[in-house]
């Protein structure tokens, strides 16, 4: 194939491929192999001088590859269709909401020396509880699923069973320390299953919130 500007080009082209010269300033490259196609289009353009192309656009695989620069059409960007189920954005939501109404608990909730906060946290595997003066920034007494006098400490989980062994063991930790009333953070979780088996240990062991 002769490609001539200034002077004469020659270019050698591969048995599967077949180029036809519709016009002079046109070329069409067909072939069984999609690859084999795209490199000899990028060799041919390669022997171009430089602003032969500035804008036209040469279409390849049937689409239109646009050179860079000023262009005298649209560019049409093409996005992917969005996940109808975005599963961490609801992740994401579902924790935004938990944090709003542990805020708002808190702005209503404080714990004093004479009725300290009993704060509730539920991870995965364990449970934490814990009897705050926010007045002073302490930890008055504390009881969870992993301390070590926990009876059955093997066997307790973030269950409703363990919920209730541990609202009657922060209880007794309470008394303990002359805690007898309290009030109640149930730390942004909803008050039902694990929390309210919690709550309700705990008063019937003695504590008054």
């Amino acid at each position: 194939m002769n490609l001539g500007y200034s002077h004469p080009i020659n270019y050698t082209i591969p048995d599967q491929i077949k180029v036809t010269v519709d016009e002079n300033t046109k070329i069409t490259i067909e072939g069984p192999d999609k690859q084999l196609v795209g490199k000899v289009a990028s060799e041919l353009r390669s022997y171009l001088p430089a602003g032969a192309v500035q804008r036209q656009g040469r279409e390849i695989f049937g689409r239109e590859d646009c050179p860079q620069g000023r262009q005298d059409r649209p560019v049409t960007y093409f996005r992917p269709r969005p996940n109808p189920r975005p599963t961490n954005m609801q992740h994401a939501k579902k924790k935004k909401l938990r944090q709003l109404r542990k805020w708002r608990i808190r702005k209503k909730v404080t714990g004093t020396t004479g009725r300290p906060r009993m704060s509730v946290t539920f991870s995965n595997e364990h449970i934490y509880v814990q009897f705050i003066d926010d007045t002073k920034g302490v930890t008055v007494a504390s009881a969870s699923t992993r301390q070590k006098t926990a009876p059955d400490r093997d066997k307790l989980a973030a269950n409703i069973e363990s919920a209730k062994k541990i609202g009657a063991l922060a209880a007794a930790a309470a008394k303990g320390k002359g805690v007898g009333a309290v009030v109640f953070d149930r730390n942004g979780a909803r008050y039902h299953g694990k929390v309210k088996a919690l709550a309700d240990a705990a008063r019937e062991a003695g504590l008054k919130f």
